[in-house]
């Protein structure tokens, strides 16, 4: 997620308005700082000192905030109990059927119609949709070693990676023309979207920097039913690796939610590794218990009841304010808090904006997104309006870091999906963990983040700009993937993550630019920043005896052959000594093996064992087997005669059948007592005789 941009990228990316807008004008001077009656909030005064350095205050005219004045259309989600054509067809009364997804249809209206629409029998609720936000060859690429790997050859060939993000791609680009296989767009517009794609490109141009032989497969989105219909294709598409460098906030945070299962299942059904950006929400996150001290507001640090945003100081007019509210219920909800945001005009606070849906939706949600009306001082705060105010409340806010901030928990979905992999962002110039990269824990007690990678990275999407967030890192540990997978295709998607993380080095991390850095280094980097060349080392050659193909009857004193096959199993070439060895016995041979290829090998002792029973034990570099011998203490007829016969299947211990009983019957029957040049006689052609006989 692009930390430096991300006003621009909000603005692409976030487009959801609450459906409630309450127009007010600010209070008399004399009355003293207040919060104005709303239609939902009685009159409650305000707990907070604003900064000693003294903000910038908005001239406020009474119809500044009518909600008339916004002319950005809605999109809501609407839950049904099951999409048909008839009710999709009913539902474009309201406004326009932008997409669908299983039993969710996503409406585009221009009207407050979300008390209707939830009032018809079919509909299960009404919410504004979820919006993914966003967070020349990468520095990242020497960072993390993926030089050597390449130089070793492993450079991606025959994977496949698909990138989500919701601003599109330039599919022309120089770093990544030449990888794109397919690209489509899951949202109004095209997958270029207009040129405004730097966030996607980029996040495409580093994936192939890593991974230089991926394919790609390229999916534009936005919305949560966009989002959803493009991971449908990229499975689809066979895809081998999925990255996303975007997140959705009004989701629950212990991977519980839909955006989340939507991953999930990408990696437990069809064998996708997904990586994800893990958030840039370290310090626009608050996390605490419902506590409003008799009043309805809550008190975010026991002594304010509004939570100013940009450390109490001026927010500039058309700067985007995002805002989403969630609590901990999230079955179906009956307790209902609001959002509201005020601004400051000098002496009061008047409400911009209040978010009211949840009990349309019965989910545990209420969220905020528009442009600044006016230059001022910003805060929001959470009203409880029939929750009973005993829930964990949980507050994402942009628009200037707010004041009260929880930097544990912060980490974003899909990323907190349980077989996603988190990844946090460290800059690649200082291995300094990043100020803003989200950290863990989640709230069902998982690290919440898997690894990290460099971030602060070039392109040629963003030039001289940089390229910075987690969504920077992200796809250096999705290219990362690529090159496990293409080394070695037998590992699954959970294979293919514990390799990485096991490969990960915690011990390469700077905290020292981090306030308030984790009790346990894993909620801010989880196994560390990610190593290529040791990831993709600890799969090189790996020389297995596969097979003991023949050992062959053993006689006390008599020289004996033992032949195995060997197979590289791992993902380089190599050439290797194989070692067999019994009692002071040795006998080695050196081979070389292609990745895939088996040979099979021949050892030779010349000094006999004597009777009864030994171990012969075989080895390569990775693996050794043992191979119970028996040798045995005298032939079963003459040494001429048994060498002469010792091909004939069985005739150890004198099991003959077939074509080798014919065999012998006809040599010893027939009164010819040559096999093979030796005439059998005596005591050894009584014995065979009387076998064949009997």
């Amino acid at each position: 997620m692009n930390r430096r941009f991300s006003v621009a990228i909000l603005l692409i990316a976030i487009a959801c308005i609450g459906l409630v807008a309450v127009g007010v004008s600010p209070a008399a001077a004399d009355d003293g700082p207040s919060i104005n009656e709303s239609e939902l909030v009685e009159t409650i005064e305000v707990d907070h000192e604003l900064p000693d350095a003294e903000p910038s205050t908005a001239t406020v005219e009474a119809d500044t905030f009518d909600a008339d004045s916004n002319d950005e259309s809605e999109q809501l989600v609407v839950e049904l109990t099951a999409v048909t054509d008839e009710r999709t067809t009913r539902l474009e009364e309201y406004g326009d059927v932008r997409d669908t997804h299983g039993d969710r249809v996503e409406l585009e209206v221009d009207d407050d119609v979300a008390e209707p629409i939830a009032a018809i029998e079919w509909v299960v609720g009404v919410r504004p949709t979820s919006i993914a936000t966003p967070g020349t060859e990468s520095e990242g690429v020497e960072t993390i070693k993926a030089d050597e790997v390449h130089a070793d050859g492993v450079t991606g060939d025959g994977v496949t990676v698909g990138v989500l993000d919701p601003t599109g791609f330039d599919v022309e680009n120089d770093e990544i023309a030449d990888n794109v296989v397919d690209a489509r767009s899951f949202t109004e517009g095209t997958v270029h979207n207009g040129g405004d794609n730097d966030h996607g490109t980029a996040t495409a141009e580093i994936v192939t920097d890593v991974a230089p032989d991926a394919d790609l497969y390229l999916a534009r989105m936005e919305t949560e039913v966009g989002y959803a219909n493009a991971v449908e294709w990229l499975v689809e598409s066979d895809v081998d690796v999925i990255v996303m460098s975007a997140g959705f906030y009004a989701q629950p945070n212990d991977g519980s939610g839909f955006i989340a299962s939507v991953a999930d299942e990408a990696v437990e059904d069809d064998d996708v590794v997904w990586v994800n950006a893990a958030g840039n929400s370290r310090d626009e996150h608050y996390l605490g218990s419902f506590d409003d001290r008799g009043t309805k507001l809550h008190y975010f640090d026991g002594e304010s009841n509004v939570n100013p945003l940009n450390n109490g100081f001026s927010v500039s007019a058309g700067q985007r304010i995002q805002a989403t509210l969630t609590w901990d219920d999230w079955e179906y909800t009956n307790d209902h808090y609001n959002l509201l945001l005020l601004v400051y005009d000098g002496s009061n606070w008047a409400v911009v904006e209040e978010s009211s849906t949840s009990h349309l939706s019965g989910t545990p949600t209420e969220q905020i997104s528009l442009p600044a009306p006016v230059t001022g001082t910003y805060a929001v705060a959470v009203a409880d309006v029939g929750a009973g105010g005993d829930h964990e409340i949980q507050l994402f806010a942009s628009g200037g870091r707010p004041v009260y901030t929880t930097p544990a928990s912060s980490v974003t979905s899909p990323a907190v999906g349980h077989s996603t992999m988190s990844v946090a962002a460290v800059n690649y110039y200082d291995s300094s963990l990043a100020s803003y990269s989200s950290r863990g824990p989640t709230l069902d007690g998982r690290d919440g983040i898997d690894v990290a990678a460099p971030t602060s990275v070039s392109t040629t999407a963003y030039g001289s700009r940089g390229y910075a967030g987690t969504s920077a890192a992200a796809p250096h540990v999705g290219g990362l993937a690529a090159l496990v997978r293409g080394a070695d295709p037998s590992l699954d998607a959970d294979e293919t993550a514990d390799r990485i993380r096991d490969g990960s080095n915690p011990n390469s991390v700077d905290f020292s630019r981090v306030d308030e850095p984790a009790t346990d280094p894993r909620h801010d980097v989880g196994e560390g920043m990610i190593d290529a060349s040791s990831t993709v080392e600890s799969q090189g050659a790996a020389f297995e005896i596969t097979d003991v193909i023949s050992v062959g009857s053993i006689f006390e004193g008599d020289s004996f052959t033992v032949q195995v096959a060997v197979t590289n199993t791992g993902a380089k070439s190599d050439t290797q000594e194989i070692v067999a060895s019994v009692d002071h016995a040795t006998d080695s041979t050196y081979i070389t093996l292609e990745p895939g290829e088996t040979d099979q090998v021949t050892f030779t002792f010349a000094d006999g064992l004597e009777s009864g029973e030994h171990d012969l034990v075989v080895e390569t570099d990775d693996d050794s087997t043992t191979i119970e011998l028996t040798v045995g203490s005298e032939y079963p007829v003459d040494k001429p005669v048994y060498d002469a016969v010792a091909g004939v299947s069985g005739f150890d211990d004198t099991s003959v059948t077939g074509a080798d009983l014919t065999q012998l019957r006809g040599a010893l029957l027939d009164g010819n007592n040559v096999i093979d040049g030796v005439t059998v006689t005596g005591a050894d052609y009584t014995r065979l005789r009387g076998y064949l006989l009997g």
